[in-house]
């Protein structure tokens, strides 16, 4: 059964498909419906991001992190230049609202590196059971989410820190 939490995606590349074709396909409808989708009042969520879910088995947990939205953001960035001013407009908004969360999951340590997870306020496996949330369950920071942080923030003083980071981390697991 095609569940509520796969839709997103799928609709996301199928706008990506459609913002070109000449057809009647409305893609300004469907980017309002994605902007409606991102949170702007929730007791879980941070405002800005849009909500996804962890599943392990069959459990299924609410999961607050900044990596889906920062791709969503992304993507919809890229196919910008193809949309009307007003969904350019919301685009834009939408991007800088996700912007706004980077800091939340900047590394523990002051590196230019980020994690999956919360680390301002340092919450880890949010919504997961209990012994998930000592710290010896904390992931560390890791290259996806760095990576994908860099292009979200379009800096460029990150470069060569991440590039030095990467680098000592690969010498260190030969």
């Amino acid at each position: 059964m095609f569940k509520r939490r796969h839709i997103l995606p799928f609709l996301l590349s199928f706008l990506a498909l459609q913002a070109s074709a000449q057809d009647t396909f409305d893609p300004d409808s469907l980017l309002k419906w994605i902007a409606s989708q991102q949170v702007s009042d929730d007791p879980f969520y941070d405002e800005g991001l849009f909500r996804s879910q962890r599943i392990y088995k069959k459990d299924h947990y609410e999961d607050n992190t900044l990596f889906y939205s920062s791709l969503l953001a992304l993507t919809l960035k890229s196919i910008a230049d193809r949309m009307s001013e007003e969904s350019q407009q919301m685009i834009d908004s939408i991007y800088r609202k996700v912007q706004q969360n980077a800091f939340r999951y900047r590394s523990r340590r002051g590196r230019y590196t980020y994690n999956f997870w919360q680390t301002d306020p340092d919450i880890a496996h949010p919504n997961g059971p209990g012994k998930y949330q000592k710290d010896k369950y904390k992931i560390p920071d890791d290259f996806d989410d760095t990576s994908v942080m860099a292009l979200l923030l379009n800096d460029t003083a990150m470069s060569n820190p991440i590039r030095r980071e990467m680098v000592r981390y690969t010498a260190e697991r030969k």
